[in-house]
């Protein structure tokens, strides 16, 4: 057991002396700073893709409007293209 608390007593030691808490608190403000800097730096990113999935929404057709346009459509025979419905 005494092997084991003078071990715990290093790391202690180590730890104290490296001042590891400082580190990571330096560490998590930086990388914090960085995430917010990033954030800005893709807002107007987030804006543009807003716009076009929004417009993209409305240029593709609902299925009130192509169901009865595969309803019409012949089958298996290949002379009507093949529709996608999103």
């Amino acid at each position: 057991m005494k092997g084991i608390d003078e071990l715990k007593s290093s790391i202690s030691q180590l730890y104290s002396k490296l001042n590891v808490e400082e580190y990571q608190l330096a560490r998590e403000r930086r990388l914090l700073s960085q995430l917010e800097d990033l954030q800005l730096q893709i807002e107007p990113f987030e804006q543009v893709h807003v716009v076009v999935s929004s417009f993209i929404a409305h240029l593709q057709p609902n299925r009130s409007t192509i169901g009865p346009i595969c309803l019409l459509a012949p089958t298996g025979d290949g002379s009507m293209p093949y529709l996608s419905v999103a």
